[in-house]
């Protein structure tokens, strides 16, 4: 499965807001999963109401024969006793699919396997069990199950599309595509079509299902999952419609060289050390991840994974040695920083955790558990108003977190901190609270954002934004509503650049259909080297005003800070 920042087992298990399964698949499998229930249901149902004989219910339930590998009681049973297996079967469903999506890819097969023993003629739980198998390595049994849903509903489509990531993760791409094409209606097959079709140099479909692609994602949506889509997807256009796949695109949608022996044998054991780690079984975990070790001593999720182990033992000191190993061999493991961060704190090295947690968020200013440590630890040492902007973004992510609330509550209470304290019409214009109420849309995957401190023309920081390369266009943009047609307001802003090739401050005002009302929408073009400038322009709210933007858009490459942004009206 192609995706735009390729995950590891471990980051499902330490933070959900770092890594989570691919959002298409999920609702893919999702929708079959809906389906089988909503026929098992009416089946069901109807051998209830219309009380058929034992042999008919046996025929449409449990089936005549037996696939290969399954092993089912075989006991005649009565016809509720054969009801009952299936509803049995129903339940271990759901808690298969709960695993899987927690990334329990080991226990998860292990359920689909035994509610395959009370119902092997349902093509779904031989589709759970294959993408159970194909998520623990174990692609050759994940093929000989999904061979097996697919013998039993012949037009499966997530098994189809499971049979085209197995092809694609072991480089076959020409088979993929075949796969890939007969799950046509299948989301998440049609992304990874798009990347095979790269990797054959097949530029024309690419371009054409890419551009498909596009139209079906939102490019107002505020979902960041949509966001992420449709920027990962416009980076496989451009490359497509240019007709040639650069290197270091290549780079993230090709999969790894299959690995055997030692290799293949280690990553096994990291991930049932991760699996153990999630059961909280902390030395069980060590002791699985010290074996991977032993047989590829850089394998670096194992590092990872030891270096939790020791942490959640008490033994920070042990595990900052290999946190650090980890980061050695994949210098942007997010959560191995975290780790080493959180390891130096439990040994008392307090100013050393911040500056790697600060580093950390200053990278990725998202909701991740990086960002959870540091809030803590700004509450702990009396950073309150360092602490208040991290935790409203938390709780924007995650409103059912108490402990979130709880600490912005201690922070404002002790600090002095006000929820409204900027005068600014624009809710969070000044970037005092990160990147809160801002919609990153980073078309070209080349762009990092990070609160400057150093910078800054009001408030305790501004907004830097940099970015290597050129087109596509990258857009940062806030919005606001509440505008009243016929009056004059001044959109404005403090602009410093450095090196910047093209970017332009712009203003979109939109009436309720989505229609853009605004005829000359640039606020003004920022091109070079300059020192902190206001830039401003005044318009007259349209009638039919429902909302409004304003936004930066870096076209080619450069770093510019941005403090201050503001839409007032004139009198």
């Amino acid at each position: 499965m192609t995706s735009t920042s390729p995950g590891t087992d471990e980051d499902k298990a330490l933070d959900a807001a770092l890594e989570e399964t691919t959002p298409i698949l999920a609702e893919s499998l999702q929708r079959a999963e809906q389906q089988r229930r909503r026929q098992r249901r009416l089946l069901l149902g109807g051998v209830i109401m219309l009380g058929l004989a034992a042999s008919i219910i046996t025929i449409a339930v449990i089936g005549a024969g037996q696939p290969d590998g399954a092993r089912p009681t075989d006991k005649p049973g009565t016809p509720d006793a054969r009801i009952g297996a299936v509803a049995e079967s129903e339940g271990l469903a759901e808690e298969g699919w709960q695993l899987w999506s927690d990334g329990k890819y080991d226990q998860a097969s292990r359920v689909f396997a035994k509610a395959i023993t009370l119902d092997p003629q349902s093509a779904n739980l031989w589709n759970g069990l294959g993408w159970s198998l194909f998520h623990t390595g174990e692609r050759d049994k994940a093929a000989d199950a999904f061979e097996q849903a697919l013998l039993l509903q012949e037009a499966h489509l997530a098994a189809l599309n499971g049979m085209g990531q197995i092809a694609f993760a072991n480089r076959d791409y020409k088979t993929a595509k075949d796969w890939f094409l007969k799950a046509e209606n299948a989301p998440a097959a049609q992304y990874s079509l798009v990347s095979a079709y790269l990797l054959l140099g097949e530029y024309e479909p690419a371009a054409t299902l890419s551009e498909e692609l596009l139209k079906a994602l939102p490019e107002d949506s505020q979902d960041e999952s949509i966001q992420s889509q449709r920027a990962w997807m416009s980076q496989l256009h451009a490359a497509a419609a240019l007709g040639e796949l650069p290197s270091d695109l290549r780079s993230k949608i090709e999969p790894p060289e299959p690995k055997h022996g030692n290799v293949a044998a280690a990553e096994g054991l990291s991930q049932k050390g991760w699996a153990l780690w999630g059961e909280r079984k902390w030395r069980a975990a060590e002791l699985a991840f010290l074996e991977a070790l032993e047989l590829d001593p850089d394998l670096a999720n194992a590092h990872n994974g030891l270096g939790w182990a020791l942490i959640t033992q008490g033994q920070p000191a042990r595990a900052q040695k290999h946190l650090e190993r980890c980061i050695e061999l994949e210098p942007d493991h997010g959560g191995a920083i975290n780790g080493l961060a959180l390891s130096l704190k439990n040994q008392g090295k307090i100013d050393q955790a911040i500056e790697i947690w600060e580093e950390l968020y200053r990278q990725s200013p998202q909701p991740h558990a990086g960002a959870v440590n540091l809030a803590r630890t700004y509450v702990e040492q009396g950073r309150y108003e360092d602490a208040v902007p991290i935790l409203e973004q938390l709780i924007e992510a995650n409103p059912g977190v108490t402990e979130y609330q709880q600490l912005l509550d201690q922070a404002r209470g002790t600090g002095g901190v006000d929820e409204k304290a900027a005068s600014n019409p624009l809710d969070n214009g000044g970037f005092e609270r990160g990147t809160k109420g801002w919609i990153i849309g980073s078309n070209s995957g080349r762009i990092k954002l990070a609160p400057d401190r150093q910078e800054k023309t009001e408030g305790k920081q501004s907004l830097r934004i940099t970015k290597t390369g050129g087109v596509p266009i990258d857009i940062v943009r806030i919005d606001a509503e509440g505008l009243i047609p016929g009056q004059t307001v001044e959109v404005s802003a403090s602009i410093k650049a450095e090196k910047v090739g093209n970017a332009w401050m712009k203003f979109f005002v939109w009436d309720a259909a989505g229609d853009d009302l605004v005829s000359d929408v640039d606020v003004a073009r920022i091109h070079g080297t300059h020192g902190w400038r206001t830039i401003k322009k005044r318009f007259t709210v349209p009638e039919g005003t429902q909302r409004a933007a304003v936004q930066f858009w870096m076209i080619l490459d450069g770093t510019l800070w941005i403090d201050d942004v503001r839409i007032e009206p004139v009198d």
